[in-house]
């Protein structure tokens, strides 16, 4: 794979990165005005949009690039893929709020959005690091905290549900409530798969 090719392949992840930043700006709106989700999440859903789009140049370059048989560059095509599944399930969780017809937050809510952010920040630390294979700054650093964000996440997960089905005595409440933690939690396994994909282009790139 030509330097280019893979300087511009990073390129689009980052411009990926920075449409996850918005988006999960755009999540933390959501704490202070629920009753505004509908707009909220159509906002975040024009953002995945041109997720899609970045990604679908990336394929383009793998076409006209005729990199389909070259491992390093179908290494780097799964990660973009694995960054913008990332959008994907931002928008899903988004809409969430939306579909279940959410006017007020739980208050365990504001700690998973703000993690979202936080491993959407490492996530970016990560990409540039594979970018550059820093040896001061080495991606397996970045790899293992993005990885330990899904960690914290199944303890939280086990922590909410069980709450949810111990406190909440209205069904609705519980069906509601069940499906966006289900949501966060598809949210940060798509952050663990970036990790794993991360860990794939060390190894190549490291043989």
């Amino acid at each position: 794979m030509k330097d280019t090719d893979r300087e511009s392949v990073f390129n689009y992840i980052f411009s990926i990165c920075e449409i996850l930043k918005r988006e999960s700006s755009a999540l933390m709106e959501l704490i202070d005005y629920p009753d505004d989700a509908e707009n909220i999440s159509r906002k975040v859903a024009a953002f995945e949009e041109e997720a899609d789009s970045v990604f679908h140049d990336i394929v383009f370059l793998f076409q006209e690039g005729n990199l389909a048989r070259d491992p390093e560059a179908t290494t780097l095509l799964e990660l973009s893929r694995s960054v913008e599944d990332c959008t994907d399930a931002i928008d899903q969780l988004a809409m969430d709020f939306y579909r279940y017809n959410v006017t007020e937050v739980r208050d365990d809510i504001y700690s998973l959005i703000l993690n979202i952010s936080r491993a959407v920040s490492k996530l970016t630390d990560l990409m540039f690091s594979l970018k550059k294979m820093d040896k001061l700054q080495p991606p397996i650093k970045y790899i293992v905290e993005l990885d330990a964000f899904k960690v914290e996440e199944e303890k939280n997960y086990d922590d909410n549900i069980h709450k949810l089905f111990t406190t909440e005595s209205d069904p609705v409440e519980i069906i509601r409530w069940k499906s966006i933690y289900d949501s966060f939690r598809e949210t940060f396994k798509a952050f663990e798969n970036v990790a794993d994909m991360s860990g794939r282009v060390v190894f190549f790139e490291k043989k």
